[in-house]
């Protein structure tokens, strides 16, 4: 078992019984551990994140080391809570899974019900090195007027893997969420899947940049997004270098009401003659006649629209990398 809690700034929490994994406080490592790899990574420059040098100071968060050939079997589940009103709770983790090494991350940022305005700021570095997997589940809930702007940069070596998914389906009214993706080891791969619900007083921007440097890269970025009401920019950008990348862009809105807007901001940059890029959108309403079906069956109005949202959200992921 192995875990990491942190609650607004304070001393975090956090157990670790899996040997082959490091799992610790940042500020605790840097203390401990001589200087290395790791350290070195963590003290370099972050200027391609987008945030100011010194947002990164003073920060919270830890340091996760899957060793060499080293498959964890149970998922490491971390936790970033705001629970003090009008908290700026800043964090800054690095993850670094060793070659041939495998593991299964889940990560909550929250707001509790007693921080109802507030400042989230976080900085994740994840580097998978050759034959790599890393399975992360990322799941915001924050109180409707929590400012949030998570910040990254992840990098994939030869063979690596990637399947990440983002989740973010209460009222927040401000979130940014970008993260920089590299694929610079041959054949790696990288799949990516955001469900987004919005709502009334909301402007989001979430989406990700894919760098597909290595020969024989593959990327996928899936949106599924709910609109309630408010604004949501999706932005997903896949720029290909290497020879014989392929990535694929899919972005699926649904809108619910009149004051709703979604823009799917879809863009390919192709920087050699064997890659192939492609992108698909489709935005629109509720199909009625589904609608009709289900009340016909006996279901309120409300209830059917619940269950076709629930549906939309939860189909079936079908993408590129698992069709191979």
């Amino acid at each position: 078992m192995s875990f990491y809690t942190q609650i607004d700034n304070q001393n975090p929490t956090w157990f670790n019984s899996n040997a082959g994994l490091e799992l610790m406080p940042h500020e605790l490592y840097l203390r401990e551990k001589d200087r290395g790899e790791i350290v070195d990574i963590f003290d370099s420059d972050k200027t391609y994140s987008g945030l100011d040098s010194c947002a990164l100071n003073d920060c919270a968060g830890f340091i996760l080391n899957v060793s060499e050939g080293c498959h964890v079997q149970e998922v490491i589940e971390t936790t970033f809570s705001l629970k003090t009103n009008q908290t700026t709770q800043k964090i800054k983790n690095l993850i670094v899974i060793e070659e041939g090494a495998s593991v299964s991350i889940k990560v909550k940022c929250e707001s509790l019900e007693s921080c109802t305005e507030g400042f989230h700021l976080g900085f994740d570095e994840i580097y998978l090195k050759k034959d790599a997997k890393l399975n992360i589940e990322i799941t915001h809930t924050w109180s409707q007027n929590i400012q949030v702007r998570p910040a990254g940069k992840i990098v994939l070596g030869e063979n690596a893997i990637l399947q990440a998914s983002y989740s973010c389906l209460q009222p927040v009214n401000d979130l940014k969420f970008l993260p920089l993706v590299e694929l610079n080891g041959k054949n790696a791969k990288a799949s990516f899947l955001s469900t987004v619900q919005v709502y009334l007083g909301s402007d989001l921007k979430i989406g990700q940049r894919i760098m597909l440097n290595g020969d024989n890269t593959m990327a996928e970025s899936q949106s599924k997004i709910v609109s309630k009401g408010g604004k949501i920019e999706n932005f997903m950008l896949i720029e290909a270098s290497g020879e014989n990348v392929k990535g694929h862009i899919d972005c699926q809105g649904l809108i619910l009401e009149k004051n709703a807007e979604i823009k799917a901001v879809p863009e390919l940059i192709v920087k050699s003659p064997t890659a192939e890029l492609s992108h698909e959108a489709a935005i629109g309403g509720l199909n009625k006649a589904e609608l009709e079906y289900l009340q016909a069956r006996g279901l309120s109005l409300t209830q059917a629209v619940s269950l076709l949202t629930r549906g939309f959200l939860g189909g079936e992921k079908d993408g590129l990398l698992f069709s191979n």
